[in-house]
């Protein structure tokens, strides 16, 4: 059983619901997997509280609010929100046509969506993913130990490809004091005769590269200049129906602003998974099969809540 934990002290897990996953065909963040039919988000939860969060916020769109409203209802040991992303939440002073945009304005609007609810120290992921069971507690001791700056959970490259396509990863530089200086977005990555490559330029990746997988570790200071650089990025947006104001690049932009730094917290125990690929599920069934089997998690997450 998990124990109730105080929420006046404890920290809040924002999962990002709102993508289309147009790659693998449906909704990712509402797929189920493993013995437990449970979506990767019901994990996330399930490793969040068992390290110290009181407090759920789900960004969702309009497909996926009724699947996470119905997760949030099973919950009793914390408080849950969900707030749909919508096109026409952009700051006041921006002053611009977008009756024609279809969709939100990506993952660093999302953050912007939740700058009225989130008010603690918080972790950032995507519902979609699986950052595996260490990767909770590192954030946790990470958050316990640090009072000022922010922190972003690595991986090897190695641990994030899939044997079924390219992906699309955001490729760190790390200097001597483990501070993240730089994210390249980098598309198109695969295996390519035993060695990772990235197919639109033929560069070779190391393996041991750390890559952000989005999983961020972030305080509510960040809101304090978020509305400044949405406000420049839709302003100097050339293509008002496409263009997207990304997760990373608003994190690294409001760190200079508020001059704070970005530890980076590698996860050296587990592969992530996801499924960019509908030929993907497997493996991660695979691999929840083996963390069931050793007991990390149980056969029925919602036990643990009662």
């Amino acid at each position: 059983m998990i124990a109730k934990v105080d929420t006046r002290q404890a920290w809040t897990l924002v999962l990002l619901a709102a993508g289309h996953g147009s790659r693998f065909g449906g909704l990712k963040q509402l797929h189920v997997f493993g013995e437990q039919k449970a979506t990767l988000a019901e994990f996330a939860i399930f490793d969040a509280l068992r390290n110290g969060c009181g407090r759920f916020v789900a960004v969702v769109n309009g497909e996926t609010i009724a699947g996470f409203e119905r997760i949030f209802r099973r919950m009793s040991l914390a408080e849950t929100f969900c707030i749909e992303q919508c096109t026409h939440d952009i700051p006041r002073d921006v002053s611009m046509d977008i009756r024609k945009r279809r969709q939100p304005w990506g993952t660093g609007h999302a953050l912007w969506t939740i700058r009225d609810i989130v008010s603690t120290p918080f972790m950032i992921v995507n519902a979609d993913d699986f950052y595996g069971p260490s990767a909770y507690p590192l954030g946790a001791d990470y958050l316990a130990q640090e009072s000022k700056h922010y922190g972003l959970v690595t991986y090897p490259l190695a641990k994030t490809l899939s044997p079924n396509g390219y992906v699309s990863r955001g490729l760190c530089t790390v200097d001597e004091n483990a501070w993240v200086t730089h994210i390249r977005e980098c598309t198109r990555i695969g295996l390519n005769q035993q060695q990772i490559t990235v197919n639109t330029s033929g560069e070779v990746l190391s393996p041991d590269t750390l890559v952000s997988m989005n999983f961020w570790i972030l305080r509510p200071n960040i809101f304090d200049v978020l509305e400044e650089l949405l406000i420049q990025f839709l302003k100097e947006t050339p293509d008002i129906l496409t263009a997207e104001f990304y997760l990373p690049e608003a994190i690294c932009e409001a760190s200079k602003l508020l001059n704070v730094k970005i530890a980076s917290i590698p996860n050296k125990y587990d592969a992530w998974l996801g499924v960019t690929y509908v030929e993907d599920v497997s493996k991660v069934n695979e691999a929840l099969h083996d963390f069931t089997i050793s007991k990390m998690y149980p056969k029925n997450l919602w036990e643990a809540y009662l």
